[in-house]
């Protein structure tokens, strides 16, 4: 079996030099913290500096993403913000759930495995969640100017929803006492 010295580089390394592991230190890898759940959803402040410097000295790289689901819906925007993290970079290692901490000991064992289940698959399904498909972008770009009906009228969504908040704002004035509300 082949072995392989590799590195965990996060913000806790402060400005590490990885040429300089790489060179001098014999280290053939690094996974790097690309961010975690467990002071709601970050990136890592050093993550796109150590991605560059990976990049810059030829050492192949992963990544990991400090996790802190409590639930399965927990888990899938972990995942989905994850993935946001990593568009548009190439690894040459896999990327990681880093599962410690208070996310074994706040959840029971069955829990915490359809948590990593979930965000498994989300990250196995191949879905780049950041990237808008010309599809995609060509429906959301549609529905501001969707036709509803708005206090009897027909309007586009989009003036139909500046009359909703309006109607709000009134609410909490006092000026009035329901909220409008478009219907398609």
């Amino acid at each position: 079996m082949c072995q392989r010295f590799g590195i965990d580089v996060s913000h806790w390394q402060g400005d590490f030099n990885f040429a300089n592991a790489k060179n001098n230190e014999g280290v053939e890898f690094a996974i790097i913290k690309a961010g975690g759940g467990d002071d709601g959803l970050y990136k890592d402040s050093r993550f796109e500096d150590n991605y560059r410097k990976c990049v810059e000295c030829g050492l192949p790289k992963g990544a990991y993403f400090y996790g802190n689901a409590k639930s399965v819906a927990d888990a899938k925007k972990e995942a989905e913000y994850f993935i946001s993290i990593l568009s548009g970079k190439k690894y040459e290692y896999p990327v990681f759930y880093d599962v410690e901490g208070k996310m074994i000991t706040d959840n029971d064992r069955a829990t915490l495995t359809e948590i990593v289940k979930a965000f498994c698959e989300i990250m196995e399904s191949g879905k780049d969640y950041s990237r808008l498909t010309t599809e995609l972008k060509a429906k959301l770009l549609s529905l501001p100017v969707v036709e509803v009906g708005i206090q009897g009228r027909r309007s586009p969504l989009m003036v139909a929803v500046a009359q909703t908040t309006a109607s709000l704002y009134k609410c909490f004035n006092g000026e009035l006492r329901k909220i409008i509300y478009p219907e398609l």
